[in-house]
């Protein structure tokens, strides 16, 4: 999907039910999308002399029970 813009600061889901997995899966791929954009090119060497360290985190989602125990519906 095209946005057709530089740079979005701010991702917000809603999802009352459904696949947290794959919303994480897709979030994920955003990220790494944004990682090669002109926009966070430029920020990046705009902050480079503030940098210790270039390594990102990989982060991974907590185990499915707790993810279901999270985001079941509240009553």
């Amino acid at each position: 999907m095209e946005l057709q813009t530089d740079y979005i600061d701010l991702l917000l889901i809603h999802q009352a039910y459904g696949d947290v997995f794959g919303t994480w899966r897709a979030m994920e791929r955003a990220y790494q999308q944004h990682l090669k954009t002109d926009h966070f090119q430029r920020y990046k060497q705009g902050t480079m002399h503030m940098v210790r360290n270039l390594k990102l985190p990989t982060m991974q989602p907590l185990d499915p029970e707790a993810m279901k125990l999270i985001f079941q519906k509240q009553r």
